[in-house]
């Protein structure tokens, strides 16, 4: 799973496939987190830090879904490709108009 982490990093970080990416890393963090940090049978003195772990990593994976859900922004690779193909449309658009 260390190449989901790497790759849909940096997916994220220059903008390709941001919502594929989101996804990905938002279901990965929430699996994780009810793997790892199970605070709910956790012996009592180790239950506040797993659970604020927990609780950190469910805010991290609404992060990414609201990334998912939003898209890339207009500086990302994903709007450059939409741009392009939206030119390469254009002309064949107005010929039938």
């Amino acid at each position: 799973m260390g190449a989901l982490e790497l790759f849909g990093g940096l997916a994220l970080v220059v903008g390709y496939q941001v919502r594929l990416a989101g996804l990905a890393l938002g279901l990965f963090t929430v699996a994780a987190s009810v793997v790892f940090h199970a605070f709910w049978s956790a012996p009592a003195e180790q239950q506040y830090v797993a659970q604020l772990l927990f609780m950190k990593n469910i805010s991290v994976a609404g992060g990414m879904l609201l990334i998912s859900a939003l898209g890339a922004g207009p500086l990302s690779i994903d709007a450059r490709i939409a741009a392009g193909a939206a030119t390469r449309f254009k002309p064949a658009l107005a010929q039938n108009a």
